[in-house]
């Protein structure tokens, strides 16, 4: 029996004791921020009109503030959060602490208040859509993919309203036209927000729009501007990986078909480049879409093109650039291998490409160099190569054999 009272009066003393603790943090916290604010005041933190976090008055304040809370480091920072909310406004207390939050010397700092801030909204329950506005990100335009602030955005959502990705659907769909849609894909292919953000998930969201409202291959190629890319730069723009994730929503079967997207392209590209811009293409550097896609299959559609135009192989020689190209590298450069294939598909009897091409190269460039660059070939790692020396070394004999039975 005593021993039970005894343990219930432990319990009630606990329990006093526990909200008297309580009682106490929760006084303490209005005379803590008034406290706080008296600081502000004294160090004329008001007055800093740029680098907030770098003055000494900042500092200054931030030390005293540190005192005052202790060991209690996050109510330090939500106190001084909420005075610095107080003076500025939260979107423009927003755009300081991302600036600071750059800068090596203030960069912790500025992530202790930013999280108070974070945490700050979140308690309050503000609204996303808001919070959006709170971090300026309803006047980030074209480059709404590309701001950090987008990150912590979609940290909030995620924490209070569920799918952020759903969310940012919304917005886009509110506030974006397909012009805009397409040029924040743009601008985003230079480089987009990292951390919490996935680019194609976010992509993903407008290209289903457009696929869903009945857009053509034509009307993204047009919005992506993919029309007015330099030709010898084409196949690297980023641009031209959305399109083609465009195309094969419309269909997933068009790499697996003969023509695949490449007949699509091909037919855009035949209007907005002549002949020297087409091998602009071909030679320009090659951009990585994925597995399936496969640039030589361009190349063929336009060599096709030249042969039924009836393009010679001198004109093909050089629209390739071929004769601008040192002798070294020559039977190097994936240009040659173009050239050889418009020669095999020009379809006549005496034109056997490596003939030809022997043909043209011995006057050129003289025994001697000919066969050191046929040896360079055939050591090297590049298989194309190897397999044009073979065939020209046999080109070589066939010609020696032939000048010995003359003789």
């Amino acid at each position: 029996m005593l021993r039970n009272v005894f343990k219930t009066g432990i319990l009630k003393i606990t329990t006093t004791s526990k909200e008297l603790r309580e009682s106490t943090q929760l006084q303490q916290i209005p005379r803590n921020q008034e406290t706080v604010d008296e600081l502000f005041t004294r160090f004329n933190v008001k007055d800093v009109e740029t680098n907030l976090l770098e003055s000494a008055q900042f500092k200054n304040w931030d030390k005293a503030v540190s005192k005052v809370f202790g060991h209690r480091v996050f109510r330090a920072n939500h106190a001084m959060m909420l005075r610095l909310t107080q003076q500025h406004g939260e979107k423009e207390l927003s755009s300081i602490l991302a600036a600071a939050k750059q800068v090596p010397d203030t960069k912790y700092v500025a992530v202790n208040l930013l999280r108070a801030q974070i945490e700050h909204w979140v308690e309050q329950k503000i609204p996303a859509d808001k919070v959006f506005e709170y971090l300026k990100l309803d006047k980030a335009g074209d480059d709404l993919f590309t701001s950090l602030e987008l990150t912590r955005w979609m940290a909030y959502v995620g924490r209070t309203s569920g799918n952020p990705y759903k969310l940012l659907g919304r917005y886009l769909r509110r506030h974006y036209d397909d012009q805009g849609l397409a040029n924040v894909l743009i601008k985003a292919k230079g480089g987009f927000a990292f951390g919490r953000f996935d680019y194609y998930r976010a992509e993903n969201l407008i290209l289903q729009k457009w696929v869903t409202s009945g857009k053509t291959t034509d009307e993204v190629y047009d919005l992506l501007k993919l029309q007015n890319v330099k030709a010898s730069e084409f196949l690297q723009n980023p641009a031209l990986d959305t399109w083609l994730t465009f195309v094969t929503k419309l269909d997933t079967r068009f790499y697996y078909s003969v023509e695949g997207p490449y007949k699509l392209l091909y037919e855009r590209l035949i209007k907005q480049y002549d002949d020297k811009g087409l091998a602009d293409v071909i030679l320009g550097p090659k951009g990585g879409f994925g597995e399936m896609f496969d640039a030589y299959k361009l190349d063929d559609l336009v060599i096709k093109k030249w042969v039924e135009s009836g393009k010679t192989m001198d004109e093909v020689y050089d629209l390739l650039q071929l004769r601008n190209v040192d002798a070294i590298n020559l039977l190097q450069t994936p240009a040659l291998n173009t050239w050889l294939s418009f020669v095999e598909r020009m379809d006549h009897p005496t034109h056997d490409s490596y003939k030809v091409l022997y043909n043209r190269l011995y006057p050129d460039l003289g025994q001697k160099t000919l066969l050191y660059l046929i040896r360079v070939a055939k050591k090297g790692d590049n298989a194309r190569a190897k397999r044009i020396g073979e065939k020209l070394e046999k080109e070589f004999e066939a010609n020696i054999a032939k000048y010995l039975r003359r003789t």
